[in-house]
């Protein structure tokens, strides 16, 4: 009997294990950001010497991983603001920076995908390799977007 006892209480450890060991992977894939320093060019180079020129973020951008698992969501801007806040481009170039929680441990690329505005297509990068750092630089403008080299 006391064989029985001990051989099940070794079962309920080993099954209480592994769900602990289960959530703290869990927890720590979900601690994780990417960061994404974003560059917007303007469509000519007027772009930006008038009120007039805008850009427009849609809240619902994601970050698609290319294999499978969930899409990565923002979760925080900085030197942009989503709307209804209209933002005005001050110059030819806008720098401003998107926090999206993390994507899966699994994942080696993503894609960038905004949806598109009522009167705006929105913006597509495919196949962005994953980096070890998660932190990454996009260019947009009137050619197109792009994924573009680091410098830290």
């Amino acid at each position: 009997m006391e064989n029985l006892i001990a051989k099940h209480s070794k079962t309920i450890v080993q099954v209480k294990n592994h769900a602990i060991e289960s959530l703290l992977t869990n927890a720590q894939e979900q601690q994780g950001q990417v960061i994404i320093h974003c560059f917007h060019y303007g469509c000519n180079s007027e772009c930006g010497k008038s009120l007039q020129c805008q850009i427009n973020l849609n809240p619902g951008i994601t970050l698609e991983p290319v294999e499978y698992g969930n899409p990565s969501t923002l979760l925080h801007t900085y030197n942009i603001h989503m709307p209804p806040t209209k933002n005005y481009k001050k110059s030819y170039c806008t720098e401003f920076t998107m926090v999206f929680s993390a994507l899966p441990k699994h994942c080696t690329a993503f894609h960038f995908i905004e949806p598109n505005l009522p009167g705006a297509k929105g913006w597509v990068i495919h196949n962005i390799k994953r980096s070890p750092t998660d932190v990454y630089k996009l260019n947009f403008g009137g050619q197109g977007a792009s994924e573009g080299d680091i410098d830290f």
